[in-house]
Order: structure tokens, then sequence, then C-alpha cells
């Protein structure tokens, strides 16, 4: 059965219910659960409770929840998109990789650097970063996106990406493909990569053979223990929802990070309260490829409201 808008679903794994809110490429879905926060999990996942009777066109099933082709084609990574509607030019990142990434993008001025846009980038998901005016893009000014991975995969160190966009006129002179009938320019953002300098202070990682693994470049050294609680994390006066997704994010990323150093554990102090975010914890580090064991902490230390992860790569 094919996945609507507005279905209500449970959760076959985790006592969690919501609404399907929104339709991704490879099988994705966004959930709606309590506090309008939205995850993204496989649709074999959750199972229809309720299935949403306006059936209407503008419904889309997960099966046609695609990607342009253009798009479609490209091997897995991160690309700038610029498109060009009525003599504007739209500035859109796009990430075909299967999995997301948490990212940061500035752009740098002649007088001064502004942040774009932050959060987290879905696979096959476009982010509009800047609308532009003029066929000029020298007065657009230096776009520098940072990403870091967020994988549940058996694969090597998250290694981070640093990209910079800064156009000349002569590179928007033909353009290089459509989106739909919009002139488009599509650039591979590892082309486009910069070096990111390892800090001195870093250590290199190491198997416990004594073979030297590839260092992780500017990532800081988590601490063992995280406080997720809104006032630890400096969230005070956020709606909930903003502050459940900062939360969340500061798991994630917390997370990748003790994974590329080789950590041996790590606990997330995420309280009791109403139970959603330990909820979302808990369905982060179900079958997650780098984890051996997750557990609750030791209740003699940090009370009911924590979790441990022992992590596989020690």
């Amino acid at each position: 059965m094919n996945l609507l808008l507005g279905d209500k679903v449970r959760f076959l794994n985790e006592n969690l219910e919501g609404t399907v809110t929104s339709l991704k490429a490879q099988g994705l879905v966004g959930v709606t659960i309590e506090d309008d926060f939205e995850i993204t999990v496989q649709a074999r996942e959750i199972v229809v409770v309720e299935r949403n009777v306006l059936q209407t066109s503008e419904h889309k099933s997960v099966a046609v929840a695609e990607p342009p082709k253009v798009v479609q084609g490209l091997k897995p990574g991160l690309y700038w998109v610029i498109t060009e509607e009525a003599g504007q030019f739209h500035v859109q990142m796009t990430n075909t990789c299967s999995y997301p990434y948490l990212f940061t993008v500035y752009r740098k001025g002649i007088t001064a650097i502004e942040l774009v846009a932050e959060g987290h980038l879905s696979s096959m998901e476009y982010r509009t970063l800047a609308h532009t005016k003029g066929r000029e893009p020298e007065k657009w000014g230096q776009f520098d996106a940072f990403f870091l991975p967020l994988r549940n995969l058996p694969s090597t160190l998250p290694q981070p990406l640093k990209s910079t966009l800064e156009l000349q006129a002569q590179d928007l002179s033909k353009p290089a493909t459509k989106l739909g009938e919009k002139p488009a320019w599509i650039l591979d953002m590892n082309a486009r990569k910069a070096e990111l300098q390892t800090e001195k202070t870093v250590p290199e990682p190491k198997t416990k053979e004594g073979q030297q693994l590839p260092a992780a470049p500017n990532l800081e050294k988590p601490a063992g223990v995280v406080d997720l609680h809104a006032q630890a994390l400096g969230l005070e006066g956020l709606d909930g929802d903003a502050i459940l997704k900062a939360q969340m994010e500061t798991f994630h990323r917390n997370l990748e990070l003790a994974i590329a150093w080789q950590m041996p554990s790590i606990v997330f102090i995420h309280g009791v309260g109403s139970g959603v975010l330990k909820n979302l914890v808990y369905l982060a580090v179900r079958g997650h490829k780098h984890i051996r064991t997750y557990r609750e902490a030791d209740h003699a230390r940090y009370g009911y409201g924590a979790l441990q992860i022992d992590l596989k790569n020690t």
C-alpha cells in the first residue's frame, strides 16, 4: 500500500504515532509527531492506522515522489544548483547521497559575512539559499558551505566537507542543463571543495594494531557526557519544535564526532519529561551500524533520564 500525505501512521518498533507530511525519494517519508516535529523514516518502518480519505490528484504516493531526472543521473554527492527564471537566479544545493548531512552555509560579501542557512539536508532534498538579481555573479558574494554526514552505514570515518561557490560571469554564459523549463547549472561540491586544515592539537586516531587512520579535520572531540536539556544547550525562549530540532541536531553531531574520534562510549542525558526526546534518541540508535550496544546509563550518576552508547570502532 502506497503512503499518502495526511495518513495517520504508527511506528512498528517504537511507541510513536504521527502523520505523513512529506514524501521523499528512495522509500523515505517524513512523519510529523507531537510538537510538530518531523522525522524521516523508511516507509517499511511504519504502518497506516487511518487512511487519508481525501485522495485527490495532489496527494502523491511514495512511488512517484522522485527528484528531477537530471538529478537522478548524478553520482551520489553534494551539488550546487543554480537556476534562472525571468532574469533572476536562484542559488540552491542538493544532496544525492543516501544519508543526510548537518550543514551551515555562509555568504561572504564585500563588508560582512552573513549566515545564510543551517540545519539538516536529507537525501534527495533541495534547499534554496538565495535569490539574486541580474547576470553579475561577482556581486552575489562567496558562498561557503560546511557539511558533516550523519551516516548509519558500515563505512569509513565521517569526513566533513567544505565547499566554496564563487562564480564569474563567464560561468553562466551557457546553461549546462535544464530543470523542468528552467536553465540550470549543476556544480559538484567535491570539485569545489576547500582544504580543511587539521588542528595541530588534534591527535590522529589509531586502531588497536597501531595503524594510523585518516585524521578527522576540524572535528572537536565531544565530551563523554552530553546534556541535551534545553537549559544546558542555551535554548530557553525557543518554542518546543525549535528546541527539539536543536536537541536532535546536537545528539547526531556528537554521536558522529564520537565515532570519528573512536571513543569507546558516550552518554546522552535526555531527561524524563514527556518522553518525546527519549523516543527520538532511541529511534536514532536502533540498528545503527557503528553502535555495539545501548542501555540506560548508571542511575546513581545520571538518574533515569540518560542513555549510554557503546561504539564498535574501538
